[in-house]
């Protein structure tokens, strides 16, 4: 039987986990390139190894939650690590048993105590999260929608007719579609930070969307669509990325003073539009359908509905923030 060791990924053990990645799915959220982007966000890589050949890797990025400090699945994406290889993920019976079991209770014997809440969304075909939840990790469904289509321009069979009036609404607006580099961030942040507020979203992840796009345009794996009004400015914008099997909508944000103009609807369509222009992958990832509001847009399109694994181990700290939370609610 394998013994697997665990430990924290150096600069050292990089072509280690390029190598993985290239023996994996190859899901964009799992590029160890895809944590680069966060500058101002503290990010952790961990690896687990049999003998000296990575066989697992993952990487959070630290995130400040409520008084404590979460490790968070990746930013924007719909799923993230365990990365393993492709070989990995086809093992059934008692050798995926096996595996799942002896290199997740590594892993978790090596994420620090101290770490407050740590999350993993676990990709497709990654389903045995028990080793986990026999540790104490609580398990729970992860819910996203998808979109798959044959033809070009098919994914308009699937739309419901709300969505395709306000798309007309928008086109008779004047409205208009613009694909940029994904690089240019400048008004996706902008109306990133308009929304902040309104949205609850957080203010400060307009600058790592900078450097997200600035990645995936040098490693041309994505574009940025905006909607424009007569002036030229965006009413809505989004950054989207690619890799092999699916088409990403990793971030986007609306102008709060322009609801109801039909504008986040045509980026969607333009953004389907765009996938087939250039012949990607005809899966879209909507990524996430976790929340009413969210699930009802995403709805009008015809989406299936995907379900993940996502698992939380929460420590000590996180837990008595929230005990004290609940007891000062009136």
């Amino acid at each position: 039987m394998a013994t697997f060791t665990a430990r924290t990924i150096s600069d050292d053990d990089l072509p280690a986990w390029h190598a993985l990645w290239d023996e994996s799915p190859r899901f964009l959220a799992q590029h160890p390139g895809y944590f680069s982007f966060a500058p101002t966000r503290a990010a952790s890589a961990f690896g687990v190894w049999s003998g000296d050949r990575l066989v697992l890797a993952i990487a959070f990025h630290l995130l400040p939650l409520r008084g404590a400090t979460m490790w968070s699945a990746p930013l924007f994406a719909s799923f993230g690590g365990p990365l393993v290889s492709a070989a990995t993920l086809a093992l059934t019976g008692l050798a995926a048993e096996r595996f799942w079991r002896d290199a997740l209770e590594a892993l978790d014997a090596e994420l620090p105590a101290s770490a407050d809440i740590v999350e993993m969304l676990f990709p497709p075909g990654c389903h045995d999260a028990r080793p986990l939840v026999w540790k104490g990790w609580e398990a729970r469904p992860h819910y996203n929608y998808v979109s798959a289509w044959k033809e070009a321009g098919a994914w308009r069979h699937a739309m419901e007719s709300s969505a395709r009036r306000q798309e007309r609404k928008a086109l008779a607006a004047g409205l208009t579609p613009i694909v940029r580099n994904a690089s240019e961030t400048d008004g996706l942040a902008r109306l990133w930070r308009l929304n902040a507020q309104r949205n609850k979203l957080d203010e400060e992840l307009a600058a790592p969307l900078a450097e997200l796009g600035a990645w995936l345009a040098r490693e041309e794996r994505g574009f940025l669509v905006e909607i424009a009004n007569s002036k030229g400015e965006p009413e809505t914008a989004a950054l989207v990325g690619f890799d092999e099997h699916r088409v990403y909508y990793l971030a986007g944000a609306s102008d709060p003073e322009c609801l109801g103009s039909g504008a986040p609807t045509l980026l969607q369509t333009s953004i389907l539009a765009e996938i087939d222009r250039r012949d990607l992958p005809k899966y879209y990832d909507w990524v996430g359908a976790n929340t009413p509001g969210v699930a009802r847009f995403k709805r009008h399109f015809g989406p299936e509905l995907e379900t993940l694994i996502a698992v939380r181990r929460t420590g000590r700290k996180a837990r008595l923030i929230e005990t004290g939370r609940r007891l000062l609610r009136p």
